[in-house]
């Protein structure tokens, strides 16, 4: 099993190094971090930053959000980049595979949630504005 994952152009890997990085940015230890954030995006970005592997942090992490972008430009949305960064965490040994099943079932269920959210409220704005 190859321990980093690609994405377009770049290759996104967390090296023992890099994953003290990461926590040193987040404040508390990676998982802990991804499973009692209020501060998602900021959480998220971080962990994908400390996985590319060329530049310094700023640039890295610049990057990260330009990711992030590109799959919010291309229809996805947060659920998919939560999904990158763990299968991420999975190439480096954080998550097992199974958790990673797991999440993306979760993530499926939260995206479907989330669309019928945002369908549920642009009805209520169409119907406001009649």
């Amino acid at each position: 099993m190859k321990n980093y994952i690609e994405y377009k152009d770049l290759r996104l890997k967390i090296t023992a190094a890099r994953a003290i990085e990461i926590e040193d940015k987040l404040g508390a230890g990676i998982i802990e971090k991804m499973n009692t954030t209020t501060d998602q995006l900021r959480t998220l970005a971080a962990v994908i930053a400390g996985a590319i592997e060329q530049g310094s942090y700023e640039e890295r992490h610049a990057k990260a959000l330009d990711i992030y972008d590109d799959i919010a430009e291309n229809g996805g949305n947060i659920v998919d980049y939560q999904l990158l960064v763990f299968e991420v965490l999975v190439a480096a040994g954080f998550m097992s595979g199974e958790e990673l099943k797991l999440k993306k079932a979760i993530a499926e269920n939260q995206k479907k949630i989330l669309a019928e959210s945002v369908k549920k409220l642009n009805e209520l704005q169409t119907s406001s504005q009649e």
